[in-house]
């Protein structure tokens, strides 16, 4: 395993990123929208970064990695649902699409080798560390996220 720390912030990453699509609400101001994305991150996003960790972690029997795996898309897919009620303020609204667009990348990548490990074609521990961890598509939305820093927003994400 290559660090508990980028792990956690590519988890981190992904539940700020997958935030999304606007339902014609007002905008949040910055406060809420902290509050939300801390939720989800304290939520799900926490959920998820221990079933990362479970995963990659060891050589699991077949039918727990399968089951942890799926549960890892799950949650992930949960933070999607999640996230995707919110209307972030109006001067990051770009960057918000940003980790949307790439944080939709990576769960589906990580939902394609769940869809491997269900079928018998990749095995947890070093071999799914090696095929979810480092996507490009989760370093663009570390990228996105410190935009955001910059702009003012969200320095509790991938802070250590």
């Amino acid at each position: 395993m290559r660090g508990r720390s980028l792990a956690r912030a590519a988890v981190a990453a992904l539940a700020v990123a997958l935030g999304g699509c606007s339902t014609g609400d007002e905008h949040l101001t910055k406060r809420e929208y902290e509050e939300r994305v801390l939720e989800i991150v304290r939520g799900p996003g926490r959920e998820a970064d221990r079933l990362y960790h479970a995963v990659v972690a060891g050589d699991l029997p077949a039918d727990a990695c399968q089951t942890q795996t799926r549960e890892l898309h799950a949650r992930l897919g949960e933070v999607v649902d999640e996230a995707d009620a919110l209307v972030p303020p109006a001067e990051i609204e770009e960057q918000h699409e940003e980790f949307v667009d790439a944080a939709r990348e990576s769960v589906a990548a990580v939902g394609e080798a769940a869809d491997d490990v269900e079928d018998g074609e990749l095995r947890c521990g070093q071999p799914l560390n090696e095929r979810i961890y480092g996507l490009a598509s989760t370093a663009r939305a570390v990228r996105a996220i410190q935009r955001l820093h910059e702009r003012g927003y969200v320095r509790f994400v991938l802070s250590e």
